[in-house]
């Protein structure tokens, strides 16, 4: 006669143990995602933020080699060739309302006077104006890569990207930096002139 009494009492018994269990476990789950929450924020924005600072390194490097080219593909450009150009790179690079770009082109060649060191021919950057005087030197890159009957175009690109995303993980302005030199292709020297109608050109 006690036998029903004693079973319902062990099932009672047994169901609370349970649910004591259930709320135990999500406890422990709930502790448990509270500590790894942080972790996992700081990877997701990590990876976001380094994805995309990755693929503008890229456009950085790609904008800077497409300038050298075009540039260096002509004998002779004039002032308002390199802003052209320079303005259709700013595009390739995506820049955000808070990015900064300072883009400058120069033709380099060996000194008469001292063949291990470089002066500037003509340069030019992305505010249209002059950021090496013709005859200062330039010690931006090895003069023995330059032979001494022959010229040489460097582009330098200097970039301060902030991202559109986040900068939570990392510091924003991000800086890129890329030098980048063609020999020209048709000539010894790539002249500079003027724009029109009075061009004057480097020699």
């Amino acid at each position: 006669m006690h036998m029903p009494i004693m079973k319902a009492s062990w099932v009672r018994k047994t169901a609370r143990v349970l649910r004591n269990g259930v709320r135990s476990r999500t406890g422990l789950a709930a502790t448990e995602f509270a500590l790894i929450l942080p972790i996992m924020t700081l990877t997701f924005f990590g990876m976001l933020e380094a994805s995309d600072a990755l693929m503008e390194n890229r456009r950085v490097a790609n904008a800077a080699n497409a300038l050298a080219d075009l540039v260096s593909q002509e004998t002779e450009v004039t002032t308002s060739d390199i802003d052209n150009v320079m303005e259709g790179v700013t595009v390739m690079l995506e820049p955000t309302a808070n990015s900064t770009i300072d883009m400058r082109i120069s033709s380099v060649y060996v000194d008469p006077g001292d063949p291990n060191r470089l002066l500037v021919d003509w340069s030019r950057d992305n505010n249209g104006g002059t950021p090496y005087a013709s005859g200062v030197v330039y010690d931006k890159i090895d003069a023995s890569l330059v032979s001494p009957s022959a010229s040489l175009i460097v582009v330098e690109m200097y970039f301060d990207y902030v991202s559109s995303l986040t900068h939570k993980v990392i510091p924003a302005p991000v800086r890129f930096d890329r030098i980048v030199t063609r020999w020209p292709r048709q000539s010894a020297k790539v002249i500079l002139c003027g724009s029109s109608p009075l061009p004057a050109c480097s020699t």
